[in-house]
Parts: structure tokens; sequence; C-alpha cells
């Protein structure tokens, strides 16, 4: 700056050089402030950076059971025999270990070696899926009887059944359940009309007289007395 000398040994400054010398100060003040307010910035911006960032699995909190829970889905692309039918049949598949199914008599048997309808099981199976609701009974397919007598002697099963007395019809006529009278209807019965395989059978002979009466539905097993026939 350039002083003048004045009387009395005072000095006057030039107005425009004093505006800027009162300006200086409140300049370096705002830069200062300016300075401070980066190197805050600056400093949150490394402690974001270093802190744990969610992942877009563990965003959601449920990610993981979401995620679980469509890998458990299963669709078939391809049913063969081979397929493994507790995937989808579990109330079947633990019937084999139960005492009160007649499947756990039969574990050394797989699923295809009962069920041998290949064809008509492999069309049903086409895109099947976990998620869809299991049948609880054979419709579209059936266990054959030959499957069952390829291990129990017809003639051995029925003797032991001689003496049976479950069905009886209302006259009292009596019939052995694996020896019934030779006619085209009884051609058509199969060892699982009557016997169950995969769920608790409480009272078989009840079972079986319950089926008879589907036809038998006056209780009485004489053919011709329950319709007028030409």
């Amino acid at each position: 700056m350039k002083f003048m000398p004045r009387k009395g040994g005072t000095m006057k400054v030039n107005r425009g050089e004093a505006a800027v010398a009162h300006a200086m100060p409140k300049r370096a003040a705002l830069l200062a402030v300016c300075a401070s307010m980066l190197a805050c910035a600056a400093g949150l911006g490394c402690l974001q950076g270093c802190a744990p960032q969610a992942t877009s699995e563990g965003a959601s909190g449920s990610g993981q059971p979401q995620a679980a829970a469509a890998s458990a889905s299963v669709t078939l692309t391809d049913w063969t025999p081979e397929t493994d039918c507790s995937t989808c049949h579990s109330t079947e598949a633990t019937s084999r270990q139960d005492a009160a199914c007649t499947a756990s008599l039969h574990t050394s048997l797989q699923c295809a070696d009962c069920h041998t309808d290949t064809t008509t099981l492999a069309k049903q199976h086409e895109g099947a899926s976990s998620d869809d609701r299991m049948p609880s009974r054979l419709k579209q397919t059936t266990v054959d009887s030959s499957v069952c007598l390829g291990c129990h002697d017809q003639d051995e099963i029925a003797a032991e059944s001689a003496a049976c007395t479950a069905l009886a019809d209302a006259e009292g006529t009596t019939v052995n359940p694996h020896q019934l009278p030779d006619t085209e209807t009884h051609g058509q019965i199969v060892c699982t009309d009557c016997h169950t395989m995969h769920e608790e059978q409480t009272d078989l002979q009840a079972d079986a007289k319950a089926y008879c009466l589907t036809c038998h539905h006056a209780d009485v097993f004489e053919c011709y007395t329950c319709h007028e026939h030409s």
C-alpha cells in the first residue's frame, strides 16, 4: 500500500486501497470455510466407502429363503421308471416305513416293480411339477393283479381266506373274497380295489364289503335280483 503523510504525524490511506485491505480478511475467512467443508465432505466419502455394503441377496432380508423355496420346486421333463418318485410322492415314500401300511411289507420292491404301466405313467407325468397337488388314488392307471400274483399264489391265498365271512350278504350268502364267482364284472376286479398299500387300512373286511356293495347295492349277491332284465 501507499501511505500519504499528513499533519500531526498520521497517515491517510487511499480509499480504493482501503477497501481492498478491508475485503481481504473476509475473503480469507470464506476460503477457510470452503476448505473446511470440502475436507468434511472428503472425510464422509471415505467413511461411506469403507462401510460394509449390503448385497442384492441380503438387501431384502428374505432373499435366501425365497431362492431356496424356488430351487425346491421340481418340474419333470422326462419321466422314466428310474425317476426318484419320492421327490413328489413323499406320502407314498413315507408309507414304506409305516408299519400300519401294507407298503412296509414290500420294502424290497421299487415303485416301478408294481407300477408297471410305464406308457401311461410317462404321459401323466409330462410337465408335472412338485408344486402340483398329488393324487391320493390311482385314476389314470392301475396296478394289475398279475403284478401281485407274481409273488402271491392265488390258490394259497384263496385257501387261507376260505373261512372268511367278511363277504356275506343280507340273505346269508358268503363268498370267499379270493375266489369270487367267475363273471365278466368280477374279472375286472384287481387286488388294489380292496387292499390299500400306501395308507393305513384299519378294517380290510369292511372295505372289501363296501366295494362289493358298489354293484350289489341291495346287499344281495345273487344276480338279477335288483333290476328287471328282458
